[in-house]
Parts: C-alpha cells; sequence; structure tokens
C-alpha cells in the first residue's frame, strides 16, 4: 500500500491520466478533485459497492440504490482507506 501526505491543491496522478487533487481540509473531512478520462468509472465507495451488489447478484445485494445514494457522507478516515484500497488494486 502507497500512503502519500499532501496539502491543499497538491495533487497526486494515477497512470498519467488520472489527477486526484486536496481541495480542501476541515477538521475530519477532505474535498479531493478527481480529474479523469470520461472512459474511467470514478465512483464513491458506497455507490461502487452498490453497482458491484447489482452486477453480482449471488453476493449480499443492497437494498436500495437511491438509500445508498442518499446515505450520510463519508468521514475522511473512510475516504482515505476507500482511495488506498483503489490505489494499490491498480498496481
Amino acid at each position: 500500500m502507497l500512503v502519500l501526505t499532501r496539502k491543499i491543491d497538491e495533487a497526486i496522478y494515477v497512470g498519467g491520466e488520472v489527477c486526484i487533487r486536496v481541495i480542501d481540509v476541515r477538521g475530519d473531512r477532505v474535498r479531493i478533485g478527481i480529474e479523469a478520462p470520461r472512459s474511467v468509472d470514478v465512483d464513491r465507495e458506497e455507490i461502487y459497492m452498490a453497482k458491484k451488489a447489482v452486477n453480482n447478484p449471488t453476493k449480499k445485494t443492497v437494498g436500495s440504490i437511491n438509500s445508498v445514494i442518499n446515505a450520510r457522507p463519508v468521514v475522511a478516515s473512510k475516504i482515505a482507506a476507500a482511495a488506498r484500497k483503489e490505489v494499490t488494486s491498480m498496481t
């Protein structure tokens, strides 16, 4: 796993095509901006998991995608953990 520290306006490039930039930090929340080609799906973790559940009905499914979409925002530590998993899976 690659763990990086970034300040506001600093970025991380993934695969030369995806740019992840720190936009703002407020308390335990981090706002990030992601620039990626249209061919690259960029989803919040809960949306990704809902799509995965819909595409693989043999696994535990999510009751309603709307409930996932309207769920409480994920705290920064969960966002960071998801980003670490995503970067790890790309290598």
